[in-house]
């Protein structure tokens, strides 16, 4: 299902460069555009999506996605690591589009799994 009116923002202009952004989130489906250097997190506020998060600031990893198309570069997080990029996950404050992309958000609980197993550090939350 996507929503209706996703995908349209008017602060969009053709000469600015964006990229499409699908979002699944809890059963819906949200398409979206981020702009180049935006925070995907930003990016699907913008649009009206809210998502989980708490610091904003690639800390506390409640806003963990996994990418299941696309790159995004993190070089903004307080706290990404090779392993995470590695293994398909995202932090949406922090990830910046590098192409058009597809991500899940809501993978927080998936993210401490990976991080326990690769021997990262874990938030406590």
């Amino acid at each position: 299902m996507t929503h209706p009116g996703a995908g349209t923002d008017p602060s969009t202009t053709p000469d600015e460069e964006s990229f499409p952004i699908r979002v699944e989130f809890e059963g819906a489906v949200w398409d979206i555009r981020a702009f180049r250097g935006e925070p995907l997190l930003d990016a699907a506020e913008r649009h009206g999506l809210r998502l989980p998060r708490t610091c904003r600031q690639g800390w506390c990893t409640k806003c963990a996605a996994r990418i299941t198309e696309g790159r995004a570069e993190h070089s903004s997080a307080r706290r990404f690591y090779q392993a995470d990029e590695d293994a398909g996950f995202a932090l949406l404050c922090s990830a910046r589009a590098l192409s058009p992309m597809r991500v899940v958000a809501g993978q927080h609980p998936a993210f401490r799994e990976h991080r326990i197993r690769n021997g990262l550090p874990v938030p406590r939350t």
